[in-house]
């Protein structure tokens, strides 16, 4: 972060009166290094609650993955991501399905400072394993 601010102080691009003395490029470029995507894994695949995250500023859910190794030998198994206790999108990947498969849903949810995000094994196939979770979470836009 520091050589990107030198950079910029270098290159003048922060002095604009419009924006307070900073550049809307600088805090574009700040804000998107603070991306990231929330992860969890399960061996053995049952119900629970997998890795909540608390976010530090408004940005957007904009996508859920899932993956599962062995697909199990009964149901399926179901994968939510929750906002603040409430399901935005869910996976369902069923026993018949080849072992490895892997499913991913688009999602435009906005999320304010504090909100909690974590995913849900609402369901779980019998003997169903290796489980991989992924959503994105980016910054609010810039305007």
């Amino acid at each position: 972060m520091e050589k990107l601010r030198k950079s910029f102080s270098d290159g003048q691009a922060w002095q604009s009166e419009d924006h307070g003395g900073k550049s809307t490029l600088y805090e574009l470029m700040k804000a998107l290094l603070q991306a990231f995507t929330l992860t969890a894994y399960q061996a053995t695949i049952a119900t629970a609650t997998l890795n909540a995250v608390i976010v530090k500023n408004t940005g957007k859910l904009t996508g859920l993955r899932v993956a599962v190794g062995t697909t199990g030998d009964s149901s399926s198994t179901i994968v939510q991501v929750h906002l603040n206790g409430v399901s935005q999108g869910s996976l369902e990947v069923d026993n018949t399905d080849a072992d490895g498969t892997a499913l991913s849903l688009d999602l435009d949810v906005s999320l304010a400072a504090n909100d909690l995000v974590a995913f849900v094994v609402s369901q779980a196939a019998g003997n169903a394993a290796a489980l991989a979770v992924t959503a994105d979470i980016s910054p609010a836009e810039v305007e």
